[in-house]
């Protein structure tokens, strides 16, 4: 009798896609004893963005919650009250043309790729019939720019005005390709003087324990050994620049950039300024980066002959197809690999 008097309500409604979905929970509730779960679009994001601030890290969830954040400014009020299966492919192919007039279209790829993870979980739970993002096809760049490397004049260069820590952490750069992250977060823990390693889990693969172990080059060793050491092994070995973040305007690449500049190196601009308030940045591509001093390091080990699989090792790539575009093993194997990146002439 309920269910007959559900459908007799039904007839009498208007909007009947939004009762349609209601008439449908109900039958199932009284069916089955339980309650139905729907999710609007922002309640569903929302709740994504939760369960992945559990199992990332810091960098990586603020780069979901960028990509969150943008769909949902481009749906505006009706991310709040639209169902999920609400959701169509053009939606999406609308987002991304409106987004590749302020960001790269690598950088629009990217972002549709996050979006539909989002999608694909809700498939996944079975939120969503199909996931709306698989029909879109991520955006190319025809001519692409391609970033350069440091000669070992320039690395000297940006040693000589480098300020002491500065100067460190440009040399586990160029020594042990370390991200610019990284280096300036080294704590001494990760430090063994004696043993000459360096053994580091890199933040981009935190979330899988992935650690790296470089061995020190000589010259890293030297300057590293001129620190005031600490007892404390959780101390960071650059606690200046261990407190600033790696973006923003006073925040590490720009300093870095203001180095190259300073040392009268020439970092080509690849691409215009672009303006993207709507993801809250500032997009700027230079020829050569603080990233630069990792394809350094690995292109130098490449024409002095060292193996693919040694380098990968060194730089804790895992993926070949990754490691190309940066042109088990021993410790033996590791450390004559280090020694032939060169010793740097800075006086």
């Amino acid at each position: 009798m309920k269910t007959a008097l559900e459908l007799e309500l039904f007839t009498k409604q208007s909007n009947y896609a939004a009762k349609a979905r209601k008439l449908v929970d109900t039958l199932v509730e009284l069916g089955t004893g339980k309650p139905v779960t729907r999710y609007t679009i922002k309640s569903w994001l929302d709740q994504w963005l939760e369960n992945k601030a559990r199992s990332r890290t810091k960098s990586t969830h603020m780069a979901y919650t960028t990509t969150v954040s943008s769909f949902l400014q481009f749906l505006d009020a009706e991310a709040e009250k639209r169902d999920l299966e609400w959701l169509q492919p053009s939606t999406i192919n609308d987002w991304l043309n409106s987004l590749m007039k302020q960001v790269t279209p690598n950088t629009a790829g990217n972002h549709l790729k996050r979006l539909s993870q989002a999608f694909s979980e809700a498939v996944k739970f079975r939120y969503l019939k199909e996931n709306p993002c698989s029909p879109i096809s991520a955006p190319t760049e025809s001519h692409k720019p391609e970033k350069e490397v440091f000669t070992q004049g320039q690395v000297e260069a940006l040693l000589r005005i480098a300020e002491k820590e500065w100067k460190g952490v440009i040399l586990l750069g160029f020594y042990c390709g370390l991200r610019l992250g990284d280096a300036a977060s080294l704590r001494w823990k990760d430090v063994d003087l004696n043993t000459n390693w360096i053994s580091i889990t890199p933040e981009k693969t935190r979330r899988l324990e992935k650690m790296v172990r470089i061995p020190i080059h000589p010259d890293l060793h030297e300057y590293l050994m001129s620190l005031d050491g600490s007892d404390d092994p959780e101390a960071f070995v650059h606690p200046i620049l261990a407190e600033k973040k790696v973006p923003g305007k006073s925040g590490l690449s720009l300093s870095f950039s203001k180095i190259v500049t300073r040392s009268g190196i020439k970092s080509r601009l690849l691409r215009p300024q672009k303006s993207t308030e709507a993801l809250t940045r500032r997009h700027k591509v230079r020829s050569l980066t603080f990233h630069s001093l990792r394809h350094t390091a690995t292109s130098w080990l490449a024409n002095e002959g060292v193996p693919d699989d040694v380098r990968m090792k060194l730089v804790g790539h895992s993926d070949k197809a990754v490691h190309a575009k940066y042109s088990h093993h021993d410790e033996r194997a590791l450390r004559e690999a280090i020694g032939k990146l060169p010793k740097l002439n800075i006086s």
